[in-house]
Protein backbone atom coordinates (compact mmCIF):
# COMPACT_ATOMS: atom_id res chain seq x y z
CA UNK A 1 0.00 0.00 0.00
CA UNK A 2 1.20 3.29 -0.78
CA UNK A 3 1.34 4.06 3.29
CA UNK A 4 3.90 1.36 3.52
CA UNK A 5 7.70 1.06 3.76
CA UNK A 6 10.60 -0.95 4.84
CA UNK A 7 13.34 -0.46 7.39
CA UNK A 8 16.31 -2.39 6.84
CA UNK A 9 18.31 -1.60 10.06
CA UNK A 10 22.47 -0.40 9.41
CA UNK A 11 24.52 -3.05 8.88
CA UNK A 12 28.21 -3.19 7.28
CA UNK A 13 27.04 -4.71 4.25
CA UNK A 14 25.47 -1.59 3.29
CA UNK A 15 28.37 0.27 4.12
CA UNK A 16 32.35 1.41 2.83
CA UNK A 17 30.71 0.34 -0.99
CA UNK A 18 33.31 1.50 -3.74
CA UNK A 19 30.77 0.40 -6.44
CA UNK A 20 26.99 -0.01 -6.09
CA UNK A 21 24.00 -1.23 -8.32
CA UNK A 22 20.52 -0.44 -7.39
CA UNK A 23 17.49 -2.06 -8.79
CA UNK A 24 13.37 -2.39 -8.35
CA UNK A 25 10.82 -2.71 -10.57
CA UNK A 26 8.19 0.33 -9.96
CA UNK A 27 4.57 1.01 -10.93
CA UNK A 28 3.78 4.65 -9.72
CA UNK A 29 0.18 5.33 -9.55
CA UNK A 30 0.56 8.69 -7.72
CA UNK A 31 2.03 10.59 -5.04
CA UNK A 32 1.55 11.38 -1.12
CA UNK A 33 2.18 15.32 -1.44
CA UNK A 34 3.81 16.69 1.04
CA UNK A 35 6.83 18.96 2.43
CA UNK A 36 8.86 17.15 -0.70
CA UNK A 37 6.54 16.87 -3.28
CA UNK A 38 8.69 16.06 -6.68
CA UNK A 39 10.80 13.82 -5.20
CA UNK A 40 10.07 10.82 -3.39
CA UNK A 41 12.67 7.79 -2.29
CA UNK A 42 12.27 4.49 -3.52
CA UNK A 43 15.74 3.27 -1.55
CA UNK A 44 17.55 5.74 0.11
CA UNK A 45 20.59 5.10 2.65
CA UNK A 46 21.36 8.37 4.56
CA UNK A 47 19.15 11.44 5.65
CA UNK A 48 19.35 14.96 4.46
CA UNK A 49 22.82 15.27 6.55
CA UNK A 50 24.31 12.74 4.40
CA UNK A 51 23.09 13.78 1.33
CA UNK A 52 24.41 17.16 1.69
CA UNK A 53 28.00 15.86 2.51
CA UNK A 54 27.99 12.99 -0.43
CA UNK A 55 27.80 10.28 2.17
CA UNK A 56 24.34 9.15 1.23
CA UNK A 57 22.83 6.61 -1.83
CA UNK A 58 19.67 5.74 -2.95
CA UNK A 59 17.38 5.80 -5.94
CA UNK A 60 14.27 7.99 -6.00
CA UNK A 61 11.62 8.60 -8.09
CA UNK A 62 10.03 12.47 -10.00
CA UNK A 63 7.11 13.81 -10.53
CA UNK A 64 6.14 16.73 -12.93
CA UNK A 65 3.70 19.38 -11.82
CA UNK A 66 0.67 17.70 -12.68
CA UNK A 67 2.09 13.92 -12.72
CA UNK A 68 1.34 13.52 -16.35
CA UNK A 69 5.70 12.15 -16.10
CA UNK A 70 7.85 10.00 -14.05
CA UNK A 71 11.56 10.22 -13.90
CA UNK A 72 14.15 8.58 -12.03
CA UNK A 73 17.17 9.45 -10.18
CA UNK A 74 20.11 8.23 -8.44
CA UNK A 75 22.63 9.03 -5.88
CA UNK A 76 26.15 7.82 -4.94
CA UNK A 77 28.39 11.12 -4.15
CA UNK A 78 26.66 12.78 -7.03
CA UNK A 79 23.77 12.61 -8.03
CA UNK A 80 21.70 12.32 -11.82
CA UNK A 81 17.94 11.72 -13.11
CA UNK A 82 16.90 9.75 -16.16
CA UNK A 83 17.24 11.75 -19.42
CA UNK A 84 13.36 11.24 -20.26
CA UNK A 85 9.82 11.29 -18.56
CA UNK A 86 7.67 8.57 -19.03
CA UNK A 87 4.03 8.40 -18.17
CA UNK A 88 2.60 6.94 -14.92
CA UNK A 89 0.42 4.00 -14.26
CA UNK A 90 2.52 1.31 -15.79
CA UNK A 91 5.89 -0.91 -14.87
CA UNK A 92 9.76 0.57 -14.79
CA UNK A 93 12.73 -1.55 -14.29
CA UNK A 94 14.99 1.24 -13.03
CA UNK A 95 18.64 0.68 -12.20
CA UNK A 96 21.61 2.66 -11.00
CA UNK A 97 25.08 2.18 -11.48
CA UNK A 98 28.21 3.53 -9.62
CA UNK A 99 31.70 1.85 -10.57
CA UNK A 100 33.84 4.26 -8.74
CA UNK A 101 33.90 6.94 -11.36
CA UNK A 102 30.25 6.87 -13.10
CA UNK A 103 27.34 7.19 -12.44
CA UNK A 104 24.45 5.66 -14.96
CA UNK A 105 20.79 5.38 -14.57
CA UNK A 106 18.64 2.77 -16.74
CA UNK A 107 14.95 2.70 -17.37
CA UNK A 108 13.76 -0.74 -19.08
CA UNK A 109 17.24 -1.87 -20.16
CA UNK A 110 18.26 0.91 -21.58
CA UNK A 111 20.95 3.51 -20.82
CA UNK A 112 19.59 6.90 -19.45
CA UNK A 113 22.05 9.17 -18.22
CA UNK A 114 25.83 9.23 -17.06
CA UNK A 115 26.75 11.71 -14.69
CA UNK A 116 30.68 11.48 -13.87
CA UNK A 117 32.60 13.09 -10.79
CA UNK A 118 34.09 12.06 -7.33
CA UNK A 119 34.88 8.54 -5.97
CA UNK A 120 33.25 8.41 -3.14
CA UNK A 121 33.33 5.30 -0.25
CA UNK A 122 30.28 5.70 1.20
CA UNK A 123 29.34 4.56 5.08
CA UNK A 124 26.74 5.80 7.36
CA UNK A 125 25.10 4.67 10.19
CA UNK A 126 21.84 5.38 9.44
CA UNK A 127 19.07 2.93 8.22
CA UNK A 128 18.45 2.39 4.95
CA UNK A 129 14.49 2.77 3.85
CA UNK A 130 12.32 1.48 1.02
CA UNK A 131 9.57 3.80 -0.06
CA UNK A 132 10.06 6.42 2.33
CA UNK A 133 11.44 9.86 2.16
CA UNK A 134 14.48 10.51 4.61
CA UNK A 135 15.08 14.07 3.92
CA UNK A 136 13.85 14.43 7.57
CA UNK A 137 14.68 10.44 8.37
CA UNK A 138 12.71 8.69 10.64
CA UNK A 139 10.22 11.20 11.48
CA UNK A 140 7.49 11.51 8.57
CA UNK A 141 4.88 9.49 8.35
CA UNK A 142 3.96 10.61 4.62
CA UNK A 143 6.13 11.61 1.13
CA UNK A 144 5.39 7.79 0.14
CA UNK A 145 5.17 7.08 -3.81
CA UNK A 146 2.01 5.27 -4.17
CA UNK A 147 2.07 2.44 -6.34
CA UNK A 148 4.21 -0.68 -6.09
CA UNK A 149 8.03 -1.69 -5.72
CA UNK A 150 9.06 -4.91 -6.53
CA UNK A 151 12.06 -7.34 -6.62
CA UNK A 152 14.51 -4.38 -5.25
CA UNK A 153 18.17 -5.61 -5.55
CA UNK A 154 21.54 -4.38 -3.85
CA UNK A 155 24.87 -4.98 -5.39
CA UNK A 156 28.09 -3.90 -4.21
CA UNK A 157 29.35 -4.19 -7.98
CA UNK A 158 28.40 -2.33 -10.93
CA UNK A 159 26.35 -4.16 -12.99
CA UNK A 160 27.53 -4.08 -16.89
CA UNK A 161 24.93 -2.26 -19.70
CA UNK A 162 24.20 -5.74 -20.73
CA UNK A 163 23.98 -7.40 -17.36
CA UNK A 164 21.20 -4.87 -16.70
CA UNK A 165 19.24 -4.87 -20.24
CA UNK A 166 19.40 -8.96 -19.63
CA UNK A 167 17.89 -8.46 -16.43
CA UNK A 168 15.17 -6.11 -18.07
Amino acid sequence: GWTDYIVIPDHPSLNNLSQITLEAWVYPSGFDLGQWNQDEGLIIKGDSSDFWAFNAYGIWISRNSDFSQVRFGMQFGLTGNSSGWHPPNQWYYIAGTYDGANLKIYVNGVFEGLYSGLSPIISNSRNLFMNHHTWSYETQSSQRMRGIIDEIRISNIARSAQEISNYY
